[in-house]
């Protein structure tokens, strides 16, 4: 049989769950949007690996925008409109960090301890308020990954 007639045939099929009617060609985009979604997440895992090693050699800032700049490049064109929002809510979440992070140019070490170094020395709630927006909107990606 060809490709392309299986194709058609798939494209015809309708399955029947819970009295709904579910087009295969569906099927066909949900896959492709979880395919993106998983995608997605590899690549947030290696860079934020690298985000958070990083700050043993360069500042936050600049490892940061590393990270900003690693997903910018990322395709989300076939993931859900939901999981792209939540995704760039995410990365905006970031980038305003970094401003706060500029403050601290010479801080070395893993970026959690860092993290928990600023908090220690720092007065201003911005920079606690900033951090949860990160973990925030993380968790709104989370969210956003469950509906698929």
């Amino acid at each position: 049989m060809s490709l392309l007639f299986i194709a058609m045939v798939m494209s015809q099929c309708k399955n029947k769950e819970n009295g709904h009617t579910v087009s295969s060609e569906i099927v066909i985009d949900n896959k492709a949007e979880n395919s993106c979604i998983d995608s997605i997440i590899e690549a947030d895992i290696r860079l934020g690996k690298e985000r958070d090693e990083a700050t043993k050699i360069v500042s936050i800032s600049q490892s940061i925008e590393n990270y900003v700049n690693g997903i910018k490049m990322l395709d989300f064109k076939n993931c859900p409109d939901p999981f792209q929002a939540a995704f760039r809510d995410h990365r905006i979440a970031w980038e305003k960090l970094k401003e706060f992070t500029d403050d601290y140019p010479s801080l070395r070490g893993e970026m959690h301890e860092l993290f928990d170094k600023i908090k220690k020395e720092n007065k201003s709630p911005k920079f606690n308020k900033l951090l949860a927006e990160v973990w925030r909107t993380w968790e709104m990606v989370e969210a956003a990954m469950a509906q698929f």
